[in-house]
């Protein structure tokens, strides 16, 4: 995630995940993820419908969680 946010300079990073796995939205917590939409009952995973999860993250949430400097158009 620092390469993307520091070195490539991105100013938000999105990932998707589906209800039937809460452990994969957890993680991304653990990471800094924010649920930004969930599709209900979008998809069938083992015979059970679930939701799917898009999670997303802002360079300035990023570096604020980190209390790292944001030195972007720095020389």
């Amino acid at each position: 995630m620092q390469f993307l946010f520091h070195e490539r300079g991105i100013q938000i990073m999105r990932l998707w995940t589906q209800g039937g796995f809460p452990w994969a939205k957890r993680a991304a917590e653990k990471l800094g993820f924010k649920e930004m939409a969930r599709f209900r009952q979008n998809t069938i995973i083992d015979g059970k419908i679930v939701d799917c999860i898009y999670m997303d993250m802002t360079r300035q949430e990023y570096y604020a969680a980190r209390e790292l400097e944001d030195n972007v158009g720095a020389p």
